[in-house]
């Protein structure tokens, strides 16, 4: 990523983020030696009864308020606890080692247990979402903290091909990604920025192996949002797994690195094509929903 890009997606992330830092409280918690943010709406967490928990990764150069501002994911998940942890520089050290500001993994083993002891948390319903950076680092999460979710959800994202060998241990976990045919940023057929990562459909096809699906996935084609649509989505999904999990993924063809549905996007100069074939926040969150932790 060269340096005027970033500059351009902090200045998009910090603009997105001034509109949701009222509504926000923010805590820290020491992890890895070192004093850590994340941010909630806290007029969402004070449940009577358990309650599902979103862990929402912002992207690289982004920030937790701007995520909350940009994804609009807290209104999506009504009746979730949603947190947006914040990241060391603007970037998350996922699996591909190129950032390497902090000990995430840590990080976010001790935000599950902060949470779990802070509010009535629905252990079968913990998931995580994220974009870009913070979706890579799910993927990472997924391989290191076995077990931690029922199910992820991200966009434009992959598991990093240096976190393959490290993944030989995880745990079933339902899988829903989306991700753009003409995506700059982290390339639909593999490879990316910083590292390689698998491609889309090799990412989903590890996740079905690891989720004991069938190895030959259905695919529907959806019409387009409107007749002006220029893109359109494809949905791949891999049937017959384990333990009730499910690996969807959705192709944006002719679709960019875009968040579909997201306030103020970035312009197509730097993450390629706008798509409106999706809504992601509701999309991602209705599956979700669905495919809580299977009983014990």
């Amino acid at each position: 990523m060269t340096a005027r890009m970033a500059a351009a997606i902090i200045l998009g992330t910090i603009a997105s983020a001034a509109g949701a830092q009222s509504t926000l409280a923010r805590d820290t918690i020491t992890a890895g030696g070192r004093v850590r943010e994340y941010y909630f709406a806290a007029a969402d967490t004070a449940p009577a009864s358990p309650a599902p928990l979103v862990l929402f990764f912002h992207g690289g150069a982004g920030n937790a308020r701007g995520a909350a501002s940009r994804y609009a994911f807290s209104q999506a998940a009504h009746g979730a606890i949603v947190v947006y942890p914040e990241g060391i520089d603007h970037h998350w050290s996922d699996g591909r080692d190129y950032f390497r500001n902090a000990d995430d993994v840590e990080f976010v083993r001790a935000l599950l247990a902060r949470l779990e002891q802070r509010w009535k948390i629905d252990r079968a319903r913990v998931f995580a979402v994220g974009h870009s950076n913070g979706g890579i680092m799910i993927y990472t999460l997924a391989c290191r903290l076995p077990g931690a979710f029922a199910a992820i959800g991200t966009l434009g994202s992959a598991l990093p091909v240096n976190d393959v060998p490290r993944c030989g241990n995880a745990k079933p976990v339902s899988v829903i990604a989306i991700h753009g045919t003409e995506d700059p940023l982290v390339p639909y057929d593999g490879g990316g920025l910083h590292g390689a990562m698998l491609g889309a459909q090799k990412n989903a096809a590890f996740w079905a192996r690891a989720d004991g699906c069938d190895s030959m996935p259905t695919r529907t084609e959806l019409p387009p949002a409107a007749a002006s649509s220029a893109t359109h989505a494809t949905r791949i999904e891999f049937s017959a797994c384990a333990s009730r999990r499910s690996v969807v993924l959705y192709v944006l063809v002719g679709g960019g690195h875009g968040w579909p549905g997201e306030n103020d996007p970035l312009p197509e100069s730097l993450v390629g094509p706008q798509s409106d074939a999706v809504d992601a926040s509701s999309l991602i969150w209705e599956f979700l929903l669905t495919h809580p932790a299977p009983a014990h």
